[in-house]
């Protein structure tokens, strides 16, 4: 699971393809075709291909195991691929693994994606260095909720109460900024306000939340601070934006027209909100729907199938399901897997954050390049469809 090729794209149902390799060996011979019709995220098609172009040094240590255990030397060569799943998100995933593409052209072409949306939004992300003269990229920003003490009704913001500043841990007990109260997080009531929802065009209720902080780079520097006028000013010229049309506002599974928010009520972290579009900020969604855009303008086919591949990744971490996780190295994707989770800390990360930056290792670009180098998957040797397993036209 540390293979870079791995770690590429996520799944909840992922396998290694190396954990795959050695039964592809076993059980078939070059040129077989390998049926997979429950493909997820397609490893098994990937490591069917991957006995075609792995490299010396992995085949030679395979080799040396089967020697030592007594089985005979394994025949190397691809074997040919038909992959299906129902979920599209699975399939897409899968073609992202098992069709070849041009590894320079992506990488150019995801580099110009990224720097127009830095031309166009790029001053969304500034912001003024302490000193009063210096301008800063901004990396991420910190939200906290706001609760109400219970004592005395007053605004409680979470972050700047309950986060020891030392440890970086959210403390079990903290005191009411207004009357000095003793709180917990169960104590606390949950903030909320009204607010127009340009997506959908009416007024909303949602849960109050303020940014608290800001995370930002000044070269090779990073630094933090507290937001300042012009930082505010931003946001508010932000707010004042029309709504991105890539933005889906498109109701969540299994939300009646009558709910307003979905998920569980008697759930610690409820998601709240009712459609697509409410999971992002606003700023978050300008950028994402730029990305959005721009990916699939790209003409030739393979790369536009993998630039969008690589700005789908940004997704989960750009959406108020990224939490703040400050004893983290870097807060990219630090969202619960496998569940809609909004915590009372949530950080908005800045696009290049999550999917550009040489000195984070975190970041997107220069993984997946080194990833695919070389092609790991063969030319005319996969087909990969969308739909029931039952009607493979095979």
């Amino acid at each position: 699971k540390t293979d870079q090729l791995y770690k590429a794209h996520g799944y909840h149902t992922k396998v290694p393809h190396l954990a795959i390799v050695p039964s592809i060996l076993h059980y078939t011979r070059p040129g077989d075709i390998v049926l997979d019709g429950f493909c997820g995220s397609g490893m098994t098609g990937l490591a069917a291909q991957w006995c075609g172009t792995a490299p010396t040094s992995y085949r030679t240590q395979l080799e040396a195991e089967w020697k030592a255990a007594g089985h005979a030397r394994p025949e190397w060569g691809a074997r040919r691929v038909v992959l299906n799943d129902l979920g599209p998100a699975a399939s897409f995933i899968a073609a992202g693994y098992n069709l070849p593409f041009d590894v320079v052209r992506f990488e150019r072409e995801a580099q110009r994606i990224l720097s127009e949306v830095d031309e166009e939004l790029g001053w969304m992300y500034e912001c003024l260095h302490t000193d009063g003269k210096s301008k800063g990229r901004i990396n991420f920003t910190v939200w906290s909720e706001i609760f109400s003490c219970p004592q005395c009704a007053g605004e409680v913001s979470f972050l700047a109460e309950a986060l020891d500043e030392v440890s970086l841990k959210i403390r079990p007990m903290f005191l009411c900024p207004h009357c000095g109260a003793e709180l917990t997080k169960n104590r606390l009531e949950k903030c909320y306000e009204a607010s127009f929802d340009q997506g959908v065009g009416e007024a909303v209720r949602v849960p109050k939340r303020r940014p608290s902080r800001i995370n930002y780079s000044i070269g090779k520097h990073t630094f933090e601070k507290a937001l300042d006028a012009q930082d505010w000013a931003i946001l508010e010229s932000i707010s004042q934006m029309s709504f991105p049309a890539e933005v889906p506002i498109a109701r969540m599974m299994h939300t009646p027209p009558d709910v307003e928010i979905w998920g569980d009520k008697y759930r610690s972290g409820t998601a709240s909100f009712a459609r697509v579009h409410n999971l992002f900020l606003a700023r978050a969604a300008h950028s994402m729907a730029a990305l959005w855009r721009k990916a699939h303008a790209t003409r030739e086919p393979d790369t536009r199938r993998m630039v969008v591949w690589f700005v789908e990744q940004a997704i989960w971490g750009m959406s108020i399901l990224a939490r703040y996780a400050p004893t983290h190295f870097s807060q990219v994707n630090q969202y619960l897997s496998g569940v809609y989770y909004v915590g009372s800390q949530v950080v908005e990360a800045s696009p290049w954050y999550i999917l550009f930056d040489e000195s984070k290792r975190t970041s997107k670009l220069p993984r997946l390049v080194a990833a695919f180098t070389p092609m790991p998957s063969s030319t005319n040797a996969a087909a990969i469809q969308t739909g029931d397993c039952a009607s493979i036209p095979i």
